[in-house]
């Protein structure tokens, strides 16, 4: 059967719901169990109860609230009574967060000696957490298509019959101009075609399959999309419908290749992961200019990306939007769920960002039904689709990623961002407690001007030039390298202070980095992990290596590749103009889909082996793909 996207059902990913529908009927009809149900005391275990997930057959606990703090004892621990007979203390308890009323944090208890950090950690709702990986699986997966046959007529007995299951009452009569095959009831004498497999015909359902590469061209080339329409002379309806198909194609290539991952066994991946943001203009459907009140017309759409340091491959990029979800599906499971006066974290759906499309905060969530129900019912006149919180996105990345790679040590470099270091404290908890992952963050000196940056650059590679024309050492690498120990082993990696409620308070130090590149001033590195498990050697060369060139390059090139996520031009006053804006980021998640596979498997670099691509030089892939390789792939 050829593939097709899985629809809205997304079968491939099961998340079994806390409550039942069965159970939320009776409720309903039971006033005090309702009650009950939605009452404090019974919603303030749902942090802690975990919420099942299949996914590719196997089954996984979805459990995230945690301590996030690497350096405390109750890191990566579920909640217990510390007396261990149900009664308090327990090993957390939950406060008052900033945010909204409805946000609520986990604080570590002190107990007797055991070091307790003073930080808290946001909770977040489980149910939501695994509705966005079900999410992410549904639009980068492919499925077979369901197709209604009818292959008998009016009054044949055997109307149960069909020629998959039931080959033998079904004449063979070749196949159609279209290489469609065509069977035959044996009693009834009715001919049906076949949808054909795709190796028999790739140009299924395609008059004109030179299309395709022109779009393919298009999209690779940043040209934009009005100018290409008016080359080709196809309307936008056309343009759109072949750019699902390119994405279908891309999608069915990464999935028949990526399936060698499992089958690799890295000693070390040097991963680099970060925010990509772009603007997104907020639209109308239309007929539906009046009667609302305004959202904000320009909003900004992230997206996580995680690349491979060393061969430049891309393993992920995901959006922080679904666009499955419409502002009537969302009412609807409100209303099932009677989420309105729930906390976050007892809600299924804490994971979109509502309250961002009325003016408010991005980050407060809307408080009570009213108050929901008037934000929804305005979505509705908008384009279809809800941002969500880019924790429970990057959380989500972090979930699959781990289930996608096999490695013995992981290093991760990020910026600073807080939500990625939260990310990946939740999910990477046992690896980072065993010392097999280790997350470093970068930071540069973003002030200076591109003329005092070049002036830090020549002066730090004079500076290590001078040693290495001394013969103090061999090479400006080993230079840079000892320069770093020599700073190592001067000061503590992390600073510890105890603060006067008991607790600890773990700062880690950042390293100027001796040998930074040109657009890198004042670069400096630190270590957000415990460094129990590593040498002196192998911390120098984990600090050394901590860098986001790549991924900030990767970022580049998908804005250099295509309009609709490139930055706003400048406009007079100061103002921005945003003509080749997105409007509906399903469109740019089609775009981001086939520039990753582009990139990966098409586009060549120079290396000292030749022209190879990052797939290439990641070991799934042998040569250099073409663009047609991908469009008629068998």
């Amino acid at each position: 059967m050829l593939k097709d996207l899985k629809t809205y059902t997304r079968d491939k990913v099961e998340v079994t719901a806390p409550v039942s529908k069965s159970e939320l009927v009776r409720m309903k009809n039971n006033p005090q169990e309702l009650k009950e149900y939605l009452s404090k005391n019974t919603r303030k275990k749902d942090p802690y109860r975990s919420v099942s997930i299949n996914y590719n057959g196997q089954d996984y606990d979805i459990q995230v609230n945690r301590c996030t703090n690497p350096f405390c004892d109750w890191f990566g621990l579920n909640q217990i009574s510390l007396f261990g007979n149900d009664k308090r203390p327990f090993r957390y308890r939950i406060v008052k967060a900033g945010g909204g009323t409805h946000k609520r944090s986990l604080s570590c208890n002190t107990w007797e000696d055991h070091r307790i950090e003073s930080s808290d950690s946001i909770i977040l709702s489980n149910w939501a957490l695994a509705n966005e990986i079900r999410k992410l699986v549904s639009i980068n997966n492919l499925k077979g298509h369901d197709i209604e046959y009818s292959f008998h007529k009016e009054g044949c007995m055997h109307q149960s019959l069909n020629p998959f299951d039931n080959p033998d009452d079904f004449y063979k009569r070749g196949v159609s101009s279209s290489k469609s095959p065509r069977r035959e009831c044996k009693y009834c004498g009715k001919i049906t075609n076949l949808r054909p497999e795709r190796k028999d015909s790739f140009t299924y359902s395609q008059k004109n399959t030179n299309i395709n590469r022109d779009i393919f061209n298009q999209i690779i080339g940043k040209q934009p999309i009005r100018r290409k329409l008016e080359e080709l002379g196809i309307g936008a309806s056309t343009y759109y419908y072949r750019l699902h198909y390119i994405y279908e194609r891309c999608l069915e290539f990464q999935q028949r290749h990526e399936k060698k991952l499992g089958d690799i066994k890295f000693n070390e991946l040097r991963l680099e992961s970060d925010v990509f943001n772009y603007t997104m203009r907020n639209t109308r459907k239309r007929g539906s200019g009046y009667g609302t009140a305004p959202e904000d017309f320009i909003m900004k759409t992230n997206a996580i990306g995680t690349v491979d340091a060393r061969s430049r491959y891309l393993f992920r990029f995901d959006i922080a939007y679904d666009y499955e979800m419409t502002a009537e599906k969302l009412q609807y499971q409100f209303d099932e769920y009677m989420e309105y006066d729930l906390f976050d974290y007892s809600r299924k759906n804490a994971h979109y960002r509502i309250g961002g499309y009325g003016g408010q905060d991005k980050d407060i969530y809307p408080i009570g039904k009213e108050e929901i129900t008037t934000l929804l019912k305005n979505r509705k006149s908008y384009i279809d689709g809800f941002h969500t919180i880019m924790t429970y996105t990057a959380c989500a990345h972090y979930w699959l990623l781990d289930k996608t790679l096999n490695a013995r040590v992981i290093s991760i470099t990020t910026d600073r961002d807080a939500l990625l270091k939260s990310a990946i404290n939740r999910i990477f908890a046992e690896r980072i407690k065993s010392g097999t992952l280790h997350h470093l963050t970068q930071s540069i000196d973003k002030g200076l001007s591109t003329k005092e940056a070049n002036a830090c650059f020549i002066n730090n590679r004079r500076y290590l030039a001078s040693l290495v024309s001394d013969g103090v050492y061999p090479s400006i690498d080993t230079a840079a390298r000892a320069l770093l120990k020599a700073d190592i082993l001067a000061n503590a990696i992390h600073q510890t202070s105890k603060k006067s409620n008991g607790k600890y308070q773990t700062i880690p130090r950042e390293f100027e980095h001796p040998l930074p590149r040109r657009d890198q001033p004042n670069k400096r590195i630190s270590l957000q992990t415990p460094a129990t498990y590593l040498s002196i050697r192998e911390l120098v060369d984990l600090l050394y290596h901590g860098d986001l060139g790549v991924i900030d390059g990767m970022f580049q090139y998908i804005r250099r590749h295509s309009f609709i996520v490139e930055r706003p031009l400048s406009g007079p006053n100061n103002g921005n103009i945003y003509i080749y804006t997105n409007i509906n980021p399903k469109y740019a998640h089609y775009v981001f889909v086939i520039l990753r596979t582009f990139y990966n498997f098409v586009d060549t670099q120079k290396y000292s082996s030749g022209q190879v691509t990052p797939a290439m030089r990641l070991g799934i892939a042998n040569k250099p793909y073409t663009i047609e390789d991908i469009l008629y792939i068998k």
